[in-house]
Formats: C-alpha cells, sequence, structure tokens
C-alpha cells in the first residue's frame, strides 16, 4: 500500500508511501525553517499538539484565534496600504503620512459599513451597502488623488490587489498565531 511516484520522469528517485501509512506508535512531528526553530523552540510542539486535536476542537481554535488576532492584524496593515498608496501615487508631491491619514479614514468607513452591513437584514437595503461600500474607495481617491477616472480605476484595482494579497497574508498570521497560542 502506498503512493509510488516517479519525480521528473527517473525511475530511481522514487517516493513510497505517505504520512499516513507510518505506524501509529511512530513520531510524526511538524517541520519548521531553521531560523524560526531557533527563535521559537516551543513553536514545533503547539503545531504537533494542535494536529493531535480533533477537527472540531481545531476549527473551534482556529475560530476563536481569527476573531482574536485579525483586529490587531487589520490595525498593521494600515501604515502597508498607505505604502501601497505612496506607491501608486509616486510624484504627487504628497507626503506618507497624507497616504495614511487616507488609510486610517476608508478602513474606518469600511468597517463602519461592515458593521452595518451584519446588522441589516438580507433584501435590497443590504445590496445598497454592499455597493456603497465597493464604490467609496475608488470615489475617494478619485477625489483625494485629482487623477481621471482611468488614472483612479487602475490605481484602484492594483490596490484592491496588493490589499487583497496582503489581508490573505495577515488571516494566515492570525491563524498561525492561533495554533502557536492555543494552550
Amino acid at each position: 500500500a502506498g503512493i509510488r511516484m516517479v519525480i521528473d520522469s527517473q525511475p530511481d528517485l522514487t517516493v513510497v508511501g505517505d504520512a499516513d501509512d507510518l505506524p501509529a506508535d511512530m513520531p510524526r512531528h511538524t517541520t519548521l525553517p531553521a531560523p524560526l526553530e531557533r527563535v521559537a523552540p516551543g513553536l514545533r510542539q503547539s503545531f504537533d499538539d494542535f494536529e493531535k486535536l480533533d477537527r472540531k476542537e481545531q476549527g473551534a481554535i482556529l475560530h476563536a484565534s481569527f476573531f482574536k488576532y485579525a483586529p490587531y492584524a487589520m490595525f498593521c496593515l494600515m501604515p502597508l496600504f498607505a505604502f501601497y498608496l505612496k506607491l501608486l501615487y509616486l510624484g504627487t508631491g504628497r507626503r506618507y503620512g497624507e497616504h495614511v491619514l487616507f488609510a486610517l479614514h476608508t478602513n474606518a468607513f469600511a468597517f463602519a459599513m461592515f458593521g452595518a452591513f451584519m446588522l441589516m437584514p438580507d433584501g435590497f437595503f443590504k445590496l445598497v451597502l454592499f455597493c456603497w461600500l465597493l464604490g467609496y474607495l475608488p470615489w475617494a481617491m478619485q477625489r483625494v488623488y485629482r487623477k481621471g477616472r482611468w488614472g483612479t480605476a487602475w490605481r484602484w484595482l492594483v490596490l484592491v490587489l496588493l490589499h487583497a494579497v496582503s489581508l490573505v497574508a495577515a488571516v494566515l498570521a492570525t491563524l498561525g498565531l492561533g495554533v502557536a497560542f492555543f494552550h
């Protein structure tokens, strides 16, 4: 039993089996990069202990850690959001602090809209709030930075893409923190 795989069309390099084929009494552990192992030696044990939990307990830990650490992650992303704006509007003469102020303003609006969105019953008004949320950032960018429609549109698309990647990394970090500190 097991999986037999030929690597790069070289029959002499094969991998047989997987972790599920190991005997139950054989120790299994998470492998972490050496620098991380030196900085946080107990981290591997936390990940191993997490893997021993059943799926329901793991889900509860991940859910709790998301809501515990996500606000901090979002706050830490503000300077990065402002940095993206600084890069997108190079040559406009605006200082980084102005971009930070704009980031704080637009993120506060987004949080207010998400709060209203959560309280609103499903229906037309929820759709209106969602459209307002989507349209506010490009409208605010055009109004504050004084670029044309196309100049604002491509900057908005790049900003949304960069911020989405940052958000995914932040969510993964919050889940990782939850696993690391779940005791």
